[in-house]
């Protein structure tokens, strides 16, 4: 485990607050199980699930020399959360 994600977790317990890791694997497969997705799809997705609160800053989806759009950040920070707190993979649509 990284330093900072060891601190990290350390600080969040240290202030009693429940800390998941979840890696970029276990994302990817609580949104797409055995297949192959991107994070545009996984951005897509929150989109649909929050229409009003993040649907409007869904970027276009990224080409080869287009570097990431600032906005994916929130896209994932909320897959992140919404997957911490799902019991079943693969259920949100």
């Amino acid at each position: 485990m990284p330093l900072h994600t060891r601190r990290l977790t350390l600080l969040g317990k240290w202030h009693g607050v429940t800390v998941v890791l979840i890696s970029k694997k276990q994302l990817q497969s609580f949104f797409f199980g055995e297949e192959r997705g991107t994070k545009h799809e996984i951005a897509k997705k929150m989109a649909n699930r929050f229409p009003e609160e993040i649907g409007d800053f869904l970027p276009p989806e990224r080409q080869q020399w287009m570097s990431e759009n600032h906005f994916m950040q929130l896209f994932e920070a909320a897959a992140i959360a919404v997957a911490s707190f799902q019991d079943e993979p693969g259920r949100l649509e």
